[in-house]
């Protein structure tokens, strides 16, 4: 049972507070984080909303104070979109993952919001950000809570989450974050509360410091960039945020209810809201020459669910960007410019660690093809490096040049957490595509491998 220390003043508000609502009020000083400073807190963001955007919550949801485990269970269920049992591993890691790292949730399930005083103060200790005045940041995340609220009471977000699938949740994530942001920003700004607003923008860009382990798995050693991208969490993340404002911003500049209501209703595959000139105006966006799906299956097949997990989805360039460090932005932009089309499935089984990616690149021309491996070759040095001062530390690494420099295959043998992981990955070239493979903790040879390769290139076939 939930400890129900209500706070009779607040009467239902709108999703997550998720990873973004944790590292925000966990920022400020320790000493103020109590529960008269989150009820103050929480009475001025409902009179700010009231005012600012015209519409009263009445009843305002629920604040209640309940144990770190309570929220995160909460949590899971709220987030469980993928529809995992509940005794399933992945659920439970998922419930632990929230536990340690929650501070507050508003639970579109109970209409709620659920706060856990001591994980504010443990993550508050964790980032050092014990020098943001909670006053300020509490107020804005509340504020930015009770936007979700009216979004839920308008649009339903009941019924968004249950659009999610597992190429749709970056669409519904920022959907619902992004629109929020949006609206917390533009009232903020009129109410002076900017400081509050941008230390929010801090924390949120901040990694979450207490993300379980079996969530958490490095996704450094991939060799290739596409799968070197994470799906392992499928809860909003800082681009959510940062992105889906700058998409739910661009939309709300038509004035038009009817569009902000649309994607509520439908909301666009994760691709389109690094784009939203192209969920505008559709005859903007490239058009992919191939269809990657068939070299996807390959993988796929023999790899059922459970033990594995698969999430097929597209990739954007602003992933690609992100997963190029350490390499300097003036040698992938031009690549990335080039890029046309990326598709990516990703297997991952916890018990035991293990993962299997494959990705299909599609470029403008063959040399833009030959120029992004040539990229990724140069890379892979520089990830060695890194991967022997992490916490992730490299043991051993092998490269081999293939075909006459159209790709290379590379193994890497590692130590996480006292745990050994073998890594084998391909980037191969043919034509304008590019193949990317990874493969950890799971058995291939290397002819094995390299067959593997030349048949998904093979099988991807013009559209």
């Amino acid at each position: 049972m939930l400890d129900r220390r209500t706070a009779p003043l607040f009467p239902p508000l709108g999703p997550a507070f998720t990873a973004l609502a944790t590292l925000a009020l966990a920022s400020a000083p320790t000493a103020q984080l109590d529960e008269a400073a989150v009820r103050a807190a929480y009475a001025e963001a409902l009179v700010a909303v009231a005012e600012g955007l015209g519409t009263p919550l009445e009843p305002a949801p629920s604040l209640v104070f309940v144990s770190p485990f309570e929220l995160g269970r909460q949590a899971a269920l709220d987030v469980h979109w993928l529809e995992y049992p509940e005794e399933s591993f992945f659920f439970q890691a998922m419930e632990q993952h929230y536990s340690a790292s929650l501070i507050a949730l508003y639970s579109w399930r109970t209409k709620e919001i659920l706060v856990a005083l001591p994980t504010w103060h443990s993550i508050a200790r964790r980032l050092g950000r014990e020098d943001i005045p909670t006053p300020d940041t509490a107020r804005v995340l509340l504020l930015h809570e009770l936007v979700h609220a009216l979004d839920d009471r308008q649009h339903s977000i009941e019924a968004l989450v249950h659009c999610f699938d597992e190429e749709g949740t970056g669409g519904v994530s920022s959907v619902v974050e992004g629109h929020a942001q949006h609206q917390t920003r533009r009232l903020t700004a009129s109410l002076g509360w900017t400081v509050g607003f941008e230390a929010l923008l801090a924390i949120v860009e901040a990694p979450d410091p207490a993300r379980a382990p079996e969530i958490q798995d490095s996704f450094a050693e991939p060799i290739g960039l596409a799968t070197a991208c994470d799906a392992g969490n499928p809860g909003p993340g800082p681009h959510s945020y940062r992105d889906g404002e700058r998409f739910m911003a661009a939309l709300s500049a038509r004035n038009d209810p009817a569009l902000i209501a649309s994607v509520f209703r439908n909301p666009p595959e994760a691709e389109a809201i690094f784009h939203p000139e192209w969920f505008l105006d559709p005859a903007t966006r490239p058009v992919a020459r191939f269809e990657a799906e068939p070299a996807l299956e390959l993988v796929v097949e023999g790899r059922p669910e459970p033990p594995w997990f698969n999430w097929p989805r597209t990739l954007t360039r602003a992933q690609l960007r992100a997963a190029a460090e350490p390499l300097p932005s003036a040698r992938i932009e031009p690549l990335l410019e080039s890029l046309q089309g990326a598709r990516m499935v990703e297997l991952v089984s916890f018990h035991p660690r293990r993962r299997v990616a494959l990705a299909v690149l599609e470029f403008d021309d063959e040399a833009s093809a030959h120029a992004y491996v040539a990229a990724v070759h140069e890379r892979n040095p520089l990830l060695d490096e890194r991967l022997r001062r992490g916490p992730t530390r490299l043991l051993a690494s092998e490269s081999v040049e293939l075909e006459g420099g159209r790709g290379f295959w590379s193994a890497k043998h590692l130590e996480d957490r006292g745990e050994t992981l073998d890594v084998t990955s391909i980037v191969l070239a043919s034509g304008p595509l590019v193949l990317e493979t990874n493969f950890r903790n799971e058995a291939i040879t290397p002819t094995a491998h390299l067959a593997l390769a030349h048949e998904a290139l093979r099988v991807v076939r013009p559209r």
